[in-house]
């Protein structure tokens, strides 16, 4: 990968902003023209330069990087690129950090945490495993746990469709695949292009589509109430339809069994869409790698 030089930090700028819909209008993706969507860019030192103002009346999302590896992306600024487009009214701001496979992934993640301090809500940290041999799962939990348990938010995944099938991460939750059709596996985000034009920024950048209203990924991302502490996750947990029980139980740091034993103690009952899924794949109807439905409510003490 080429690193560019540093450049200094400029705030937002003043401009005209075609709207979201005359934007999604002209793609020639069925899957994005139909129905609500939101669109957003995601960004890093190669595209150092974005005029805030004028991006924020386009997309209220966007993505930006903080590491590649444990080194501090060249456009962080110091915090400055986050500060900014917090006060600008970002909705939904997610901040990735590439994971180098040379690099020891509990100090990879451990740099994250010390970067970010504390979560903001609205924020969504993500990882983009993107290099690797063989199966990254084990290094993919092993910095979601680190993440989670520091952070106090289930982090997400990134990679791209073929790298997720052969290197055991399918299905990541912002998935990259270019072309006409949005992938099968299930996924928040579709990374559908790497070169779209996107007003705020100065030159054609990667674009992806989330399916509904920016106050649906808003509420994806972190809240500031998620009843976390530095010692791991506690509290209720609310599903968004992303992950698979035993996904989900790695993300929270618990084995299934006992994420199970004590949603059950805690509400004392599982809800009928939990019970429904169990059953399903207890009886081979439904793969345990099916993601649960969105809204069932686990507890972990």
């Amino acid at each position: 990968m080429t690193t560019p030089e540093p450049v200094p930090f400029r705030a937002g700028r003043t401009g005209e902003t075609p709207p979201l819909a005359a934007a999604t209008a002209h793609l020639a993706i069925p899957s994005v023209t139909t129905g609500q969507v939101v669109l957003l860019a995601d960004v890093s030192e190669f595209q150092p330069d974005i005029a805030d103002a004028t991006y924020l009346r386009w997309s209220q999302a966007i993505v930006i990087r903080a590491l590649y590896g444990t080194r501090t992306d060249k456009a962080w600024f110091g915090g400055a690129r986050r500060d900014a487009l917090h006060a600008g009214g970002a909705r939904f701001v997610g901040i990735y950090a590439y994971i180098r496979s040379d690099q020891d992934i509990t100090a990879q993640a451990k740099a994250l945490i010390s970067l970010l301090g504390t979560l903001r809500p609205g924020e969504k940290v993500i990882a983009d495993i993107e290099e690797g041999d063989g199966s990254q799962q084990a290094r993919w939990v092993t910095w979601a746990k680190t993440v989670n348990a520091a952070l106090g938010d289930p982090p997400w995944d990134y990679s791209g469709l073929f790298f997720a099938r052969d290197h055991g991460l399918q299905p990541v939750t912002w998935v990259a695949a270019y072309g006409t059709r949005e992938p099968d596996p299930p996924h928040q985000l579709w990374q559908f292009t790497d070169a779209f034009t996107v007003p705020g920024l100065p030159s054609p950048v990667d674009c992806s589509v989330f399916h509904g209203s920016i106050d649906d990924l808003a509420a994806l991302a972190y809240q500031g109430t998620k009843g976390a502490s530095r010692e791991g996750f506690h509290g209720e947990y609310v599903t968004a339809g992303q992950f698979s029980l035993s996904q989900l139980a790695a993300k929270l740091g618990v084995p299934p069994a006992a994420l199970l034993r004590m949603t059950a103690v805690r509400f004392g009952t599982f809800g009928n869409d939990l019970a429904g899924y169990l059953n399903a794949v207890h009886a081979g109807t439904l793969p345990a790698s099916a993601p649960l439905p969105a809204g069932v409510r686990f507890w972990v003490d």
